[in-house]
């Protein structure tokens, strides 16, 4: 059985599951990729199309709004009236000086904040905890304002697939750990309806069995509905009438 004929069995055939226990745990695995990546495509429609226009709109107002600035030998200049505020708040507080005119006790009072100087960063996260950071650690680096902005627009196929791995990292991640709870329930749930399986048995019928639960929840998401548990309730349900029709296959 191929891979697309397995996706739409484990959806509609519960006897096919027999046919799923035989499978290796290396091919049930690779079928968890397979329905994670589907999965995971849907629910983050929505997503992937709202951060493409917030990229584009956020590398346009960097190219129209950002003064002028370059960075060389580890030193960062940056043109027109000094301070430069980027954010202000109640108890926050960002800003740019490269004139030296701007020490650290302007975040003194802040919760917290950022001071970007000519050749040092200060980042404070708390009422006491600030980090400074050292730009010379950077000298080998070297851009303006014009190659920030060619970089950024250049960059943005690069922080999709970034963005989406890391996503279906996380996702494949939950899954193998949802799909080992479940398993174990599963080793209870077959000796009472008389069924003989193993622990990779289960863990590969659970597997397959994701399949529908998997669908289901991405079409919620793509509607900000996260239901609790229903994932893996619907994973048991399809893994109950896979049981039964184990019994049979001995």
């Amino acid at each position: 059985m191929d891979l697309f004929s397995s996706f739409i069995q484990s959806l509609v055939n519960p006897a096919a599951y027999a046919l799923f226990r035989r499978h290796s745990l290396g091919r049930a695995f690779f079928y968890l990729v397979f329905v994670t990546v589907l999965s995971s495509a849907i629910a983050h429609l929505p997503f992937i199309f709202n951060f493409n226009g917030a990229y584009r709109q956020g590398v346009a107002w960097f190219a129209a709004k950002a003064p002028e600035f370059s960075f060389q030998n580890g030193t960062l200049e940056v043109q027109g009236k000094m301070p430069l505020i980027i954010d202000k708040a109640p108890g926050a507080l960002y800003l740019v000086d490269t004139s030296g005119r701007t020490g650290a006790d302007v975040l003194k009072d802040q919760r917290e904040g950022a001071l970007i100087t000519s050749n040092k960063v200060l980042y404070k996260r708390g009422a006491y905890e600030t980090t400074e950071y050292d730009l010379g650690a950077y000298r080998a680096l070297s851009f303006t304002k014009a190659e920030a902005v060619k970089f950024l627009a250049a960059a943005r196929p690069f922080f999709y697939a970034g963005l989406l791995l890391a996503v279906f990292f996380f996702t494949l991640a939950g899954r193998l750990i949802i799909a080992l709870i479940l398993s174990l329930l599963g080793l209870l749930l077959y000796p009472a309806m008389k069924g003989k399986v193993s622990f990779g048995d289960v863990y590969k019928l659970v597997i397959y069995a994701m399949t529908a639960p998997a669908l289901l929840l991405a079409l919620l998401e793509m509607f900000r509905l996260q239901p609790p548990f229903l994932f893996s309730l619907l994973t048991l349900v399809y893994l109950y009438l896979a049981g039964k029709q184990l019994p049979a296959e001995g």
